[in-house]
């Protein structure tokens, strides 16, 4: 039977119906003789404390829930047989495989030795929404990897570049992005440092192919161009350096080019200047086929019936060099002015009936055939024979002056002087390219 007795240090104890075990209550203190203290009621209520003294108290029938501090300054709790959660002095820590699930975590700090996961995939548009939201700032050691977009949603918003921060793109509200260097000249590489658009606070210098080009401050005039002085300056100024113009870009307009001073214009070939126009409108061409030459030796008793080459060892002038051995080369397919006049001498009157003097070329003969006894009465002195032709040459046809007489007079006919200085001036075979 159970049955209630005071002890003698004035506790009472409660024993069961065959002594084995007690409760015993001493000061306040309630203490068993086994390991487990079972009360039936609700809930304890004490009026100070209630001492485990380490041991476990457990919470569920199955006995597989519980709190326990068997280590000093120490709490546990296990839930179906497993410690999944540890409090120690102002820590509360998740054990491994354990998870924390809130509706909100209010705490000073949050440290997580691991990964600090969301799987909720709510999309963020706002401050003020998405699946991870702070009140403050973020700090990041490492890389920070996104899967889709960035938004900076404050006007002047900053993004800042470096360890001290010197390179900075700011957002200008309504206009753009603001690039700026607290080190010296802000500079954005396009591919590498030889290709870069920068700016040093006065001018826009752009990098091209490892040259830094630097731009004008300013506008230039209306027609003005952008030129170089060298060294990689740019500046305004007149089309062609203030030499040329270019006039009428018009399809179906007349079209100008023109020099803009008093200077000449010159276009070239091959590194040669092969047309120039004086500023006074004058055209030369330097390299234009024309030629002129005279005698320099006796030509004398040129034989009759024969075509006779009337020899030219003296060139006068050559522009392109196209003369030699009494004959002209054409150099290029054209048509050709080619004149000769030749004073002749000793002429047969009496004997000979025609004179012809004649322009050859490999395409055709052109000349003039006189009757020596209808022009003249009597035995001439000196007599001028002179012809001018436009030949039709292809590039490397030859052209000669040539003399035949025919009769039965004597082969005495000469060259007027042809060795002689002074009377050169009577023998001349010139040409010159027209078209």
């Amino acid at each position: 039977m159970a049955e209630i007795r005071v002890n003698a240090t004035g506790g009472l104890k409660l024993y069961d119906a065959d002594d084995s075990h007690y409760a015993q209550i001493v000061a306040g203190t309630i203490t068993s003789n086994t390991d487990v203290l079972t009360l039936g009621h609700a809930a304890i209520i004490a009026g100070t404390s209630v001492d485990l003294n380490g041991n476990e108290l457990i919470l569920d029938a199955d006995a597989d829930t519980s709190i326990t501090a068997d280590t000093d300054d120490t709490i546990h709790i296990k839930i179906s047989g497993a410690d999944d959660f540890t409090f120690t002095a102002n820590t509360f820590t998740a054990e491994s495989g354990s998870t924390i699930a809130a509706q909100a975590l209010t705490a000073t700090t949050v440290t997580a030795s691991g990964v600090l996961k969301t799987d909720d995939a709510t999309e963020a548009t706002s401050t003020t929404d998405g699946s991870l939201q702070t009140d403050g700032g973020l700090s990041v050691v490492k890389d920070v990897v996104m899967g889709d977009d960035l938004k900076l949603l404050s006007d002047a918003a900053v993004l800042s570049f470096g360890a001290n921060s010197e390179i900075t793109l700011t957002h200008v509200h309504d206009t753009g992005l603001l690039l700026q260097d607290s080190g010296g000249t802000p500079t954005l590489q396009l591919h590498d440092s030889n290709e870069s658009i920068a700016s040093d606070g006065s001018k826009v210098i752009i990098t091209s192919g490892g040259t830094a080009f630097s731009l004008p401050t300013s506008d230039g005039s209306n027609g003005q161009a952008l030129v170089t002085n060298g060294s990689a300056v740019l500046s305004f100024a007149s089309a062609g350096g203030g030499d040329l113009s270019f006039g009428g870009d018009t399809f179906g307009e007349n079209k100008t080019i023109g020099a803009n001073d008093a200077y000449s214009l010159t276009l070239e070939t091959n590194n040669a200047a092969a047309m120039v126009i004086s500023a006074a409108g004058e055209i030369t061409k330097p390299l234009q086929p024309c030629f002129a030459a005279t005698t320099s030796a006796t030509q004398t008793n040129m034989t009759k019936g024969s075509a006779n080459t009337i020899v030219f060892g003296t060139e006068i002038f050559d522009l392109n060099g196209d003369f030699a051995s009494n004959t002209f080369t054409a150099p290029v397919t054209g048509k050709y002015l080619l004149t000769a006049r030749v004073t002749l001498a000793q002429l047969d009157h009496d004997s000979n009936f025609y004179a012809e003097f004649r322009i050859t070329t490999s395409n055709r003969q052109q000349a003039n055939n006189l009757s020596i006894q209808d022009i003249m009465e009597a035995q001439p002195e000196l007599y001028p024979f002179e012809i001018a032709v436009v030949a039709d040459m292809d590039a490397s046809d030859t052209a000669t002056v040539g003399y035949i007489e025919s009769g039965p007079g004597a082969s005495q006919t000469d060259v007027y002087n042809a060795d002689n200085a002074t009377d050169r001036k009577y023998h001349v075979f010139s040409g010159c390219l027209l078209a």
